[in-house]
């Protein structure tokens, strides 16, 4: 299995269970835990279960092992222009570079990369005109996948200018004016020139 996933032992052939060791399992007094393994970086981890049952009163005791092969999982983070981040501001056409950065605990020697938009190399070069989400999967040699998303906000940077004040300058007078901007969020920085 995977680190991060999990797994259901079966125990049979008896009234009461107990296996050991107790690690990883949701409890360990019962014919059938669930192993959630965690921990396990870049190298692959086996752990030997040993089940002992015997009847209602304690006795005639049987035992059994199963070996549970724990693999390594990959943690995921995409970077927008080399910032890690769940969402990142754009204009529109800007080219924004993704790239899914693989934690070094969990980096193993061979790596799969699939976006939403089909390419299967670590990183992406991508254009968006409008507000859009991606995402990646990175699976390894093991066969354990994770997926990371982000999501690039898109905003227009086409604005309007409008001055409410009518504006008479003299030689020797200085004079002001109120100038309204609209359509534009405030994320991204505008310039008026006012002749």
């Amino acid at each position: 299995i995977c680190n991060g996933t999990t797994a259901t032992l079966n125990g049979s052939g008896g009234a009461l269970f107990s296996w050991s060791p107790s690690d990883w399992l949701n409890n360990a007094n019962i014919a059938s835990p669930v192993v959630t393994p965690s921990g396990v970086t870049n190298t692959p981890v086996s752990k030997t279960y040993i089940l002992t049952v015997t009847d209602a009163n304690g006795n005639c005791a049987d035992t059994d092992t199963v070996i549970v092969n724990v693999n390594p999982r990959p943690e995921v983070n995409i970077t927008a222009n080399g910032e890690v981040t769940n969402s990142y501001d754009v204009c529109p056409d800007d080219n924004t570079v993704l790239f899914a950065n693989i934690s070094a605990s969990t980096q193993t020697s061979s790596s799969l990369f699939l976006w939403n938009t089909g390419e299967t190399t670590q990183s992406v070069t991508v254009s968006p005109n409008s507000s859009q989400t991606f995402d990646v999967t990175v699976e390894n040699e093991y066969g354990c996948a994770k997926t990371d998303i982000i999501q690039l906000q898109v905003y227009p940077i086409y604005v309007t200018v409008d001055a409410i004040t009518d504006v008479i300058c003299t030689e020797d007078a200085d004079a002001g004016a109120t100038i309204n901007v609209s359509g534009h969020p405030g994320i991204f920085p505008v310039s008026v020139n006012v002749t």
